[in-house]
C-alpha cells in the first residue's frame, strides 16, 4: 500500500499526492450503506400504509441473483466472495418480498423502527458521498529543496477552512519523524508547534515502506530522521 504517490517530480521538487477520502472502500460502503438503508426504509413505509412497496426490489433481487451467477461464470473466488459480501450486506429482507408482508408486519413498532433505522443508513451514506465529492482529506505533499520548503496542502469541509495550505521552511523544520506506536505513520515535526501528519491518520502502512520513504525525503531535502517506537 502506497500512502502517497508521486505527481510531480523535477530536479528541485517533489509532489506527492495525497488520496483522503476518495478511497475505493468508501465508494464500497458508501453504496452499500445507501441500498441497505434504502431496504429500512422501504419496508417501514410498506407496512405504515398496509401496500407492498417492492416492487423495484422483486427486480434488483433478480438483478442480484444474475450477478450471482456471472460471478460463478467466471470461476474467480474473490470476485464471487465479493458479490456474495455485497448481496449479504444489501439484501436484508429476503421475507419481506412477500406480497403478504405487510399484513405480518405491523408499523408500530417495527416499522417504526425499520423506518429509523433506514433514516439513520440513508444519512450517514449521504455524509460519506459528500466527502468523496468534496474530496475531503485529499491534496498533496510538496517539498522542495531548493527554496528549501515543506508545503502542505489538503482539502476540508466547505468553510472559510476549505483549503488548508501550510508552509514551512526548513529552518522551520526540526525533523521528519517516523512513529510506530500506535500505528507506523510519518510526521513533520516543527519548533513550537505539535507534530504534523503527512500520512493519514489511522492508515496501515508497512514500516519497510514508511522508513524508505522517510530516508528518501530526509535525504533529498537534508532534513533530520526522527525514529520512535
Amino acid at each position: 500500500m502506497i500512502y502517497f504517490t508521486k505527481k510531480k517530480n523535477t530536479g528541485s521538487t517533489r509532489r506527492y499526492s495525497i488520496v483522503g477520502g476518495r478511497r475505493l472502500s468508501n465508494y464500497w460502503w458508501s453504496l452499500v450503506i445507501f441500498l441497505g438503508g434504502c431496504g429500512f426504509i422501504l419496508t417501514g413505509i410498506s407496512s405504515y400504509f398496509n401496500r407492498n412497496l417492492w416492487v423495484l426490489p422483486l427486480s434488483v433481487a433478480t438483478w442480484f441473483d444474475n450477478l450471482e451467477n456471472f460471478a460463478k461464470s467466471l470461476k474467480n473466488s474473490m470476485v464471487l466472495e465479493k458479490v456474495n459480501e455485497f448481496i449479504r450486506a444489501t439484501h436484508f429482507f429476503p421475507n419481506t418480498l412477500n406480497s403478504d408482508m405487510e399484513k405480518n408486519l405491523p408499523f408500530f413498532p417495527q416499522g417504526l423502527v425499520l423506518s429509523f433505522y433506514g433514516f439513520l443508513g440513508l444519512s450517514f451514506s449521504f455524509h460519506l458521498w459528500f466527502t468523496l465529492y468534496w474530496k475531503i482529506g485529499g491534496g498533496f505533499n510538496e517539498f522542495n529543496r531548493k527554496e528549501r520548503y515543506v508545503r502542505l496542502f489538503r482539502w476540508g469541509r466547505p468553510g472559510k477552512n476549505r483549503r488548508i495550505d501550510l508552509k514551512y521552511t526548513n529552518e522551520l523544520i526540526e525533523a521528519i519523524k517516523v512513529e510506530i506506536v500506535p500505528r507506523p505513520a510519518l510526521f513533520l515535526r516543527i519548533k513550537g508547534e505539535k507534530n504534523i501528519p503527512l500520512t493519514r491518520i489511522g492508515e496501515f502502512i508497512p514500516l519497510e515502506e514508511l522508513e524508505a520513504q522517510a530516508a528518501e525525503l530526509t535525504s533529498f531535502m537534508q532534513i533530520p530522521l526522527e525514529m520512535e517506537s
